[in-house]
């Protein structure tokens, strides 16, 4: 994970260090769609809902994509992987989020939906392509919608070049809520990481169609609080596979 200091656009917190994973997991193809969120939830907090059901949902909070999951799985008779606070719901406000995101546990072995860890997030984004500066490629108007190319608004998933796993839009078009509290990356080489066990703010990963090209570097991590929204701001889910 991480960067090398001669990295173009880097910044301070991509400390280089190699991670293992040992536990095959999922994770989905796209971002979750506006359709999709309308069909589990019945409403779309989108800003740009004009854009339709294919385009990637955003206006969400880490509790927002926390309760989508769990949702997801209990519709399609899953275990749910979060064991969450009474009175986590949609739509709480930043304040209340924030307070109540402390009190959500995962269970990594559940077969339910679920946020990536940033490290899963990393690999499947880098898609065995380490030497690559986004994912699925070194051109940014080839693998993603950013400020210079978008409008300044998301698009239809899938319409730009997918990585060497099959997967869209891992840099760009909406930046992606993990599980991770944000930290400072390890120097040592780590095994399985999950973050921090201390902190307030989550891991933001991916850059977004309001963003220079600097920011959908596969590399690129930012931390935003639990209950922050954004017209640029979405999620994809993953799942354990065992």
């Amino acid at each position: 994970m991480g960067s090398a200091e001669s990295e173009e656009g880097r910044f301070n917190d991509e400390d280089q260090h190699h991670v293992t994973l040992t536990n095959n997991y999922w994770i989905g193809r796209t971002e979750v769609t506006q359709g999709l969120w309308k069909e589990v939830m019945k409403e779309n907090p989108s800003s740009y809902p004009a854009c339709g059901s294919n385009c990637p949902v955003d206006n969400v909070t880490w509790c927002d994509a926390i309760t989508f999951a769990n949702k997801l799985s209990e519709i399609e008779g899953l275990d749910m992987a979060y064991t969450v606070p009474a009175g986590l719901k949609v739509g709480l406000s930043d304040r209340a989020c924030n307070a109540v995101s402390m009190d959500i546990s995962v269970n990594w072995r559940a077969n339910g939906y679920r946020l990536p860890s940033e490290a899963e997030w990393e690999y499947a984004a880098r898609g065995n392509q380490q030497a690559l500066l986004y994912s699925g490629g070194d051109s940014a108007d080839t693998i993603g919608w950013h400020s210079f190319n978008s409008g300044r608004q998301s698009h239809r998933v899938c319409q730009k070049r997918s990585n060497a796993f099959g997967l869209c839009d891992m840099s760009g078009n909406v930046s992606e809520w993990v599980w991770d509290r944000y930290d400072r990356l390890p120097a040592q080489a780590v095994v399985n990481p999950k973050g921090s066990r201390v902190g307030t703010t989550r891991v933001v990963r991916g850059g977004s169609c309001r963003n220079e090209p600097r920011y959908l570097r596969v590399s690129n991590r930012g931390g935003f609080y639990p209950g922050q929204r954004y017209d640029s701001l979405g999620f994809r889910l993953a799942r354990s596979d065992r």
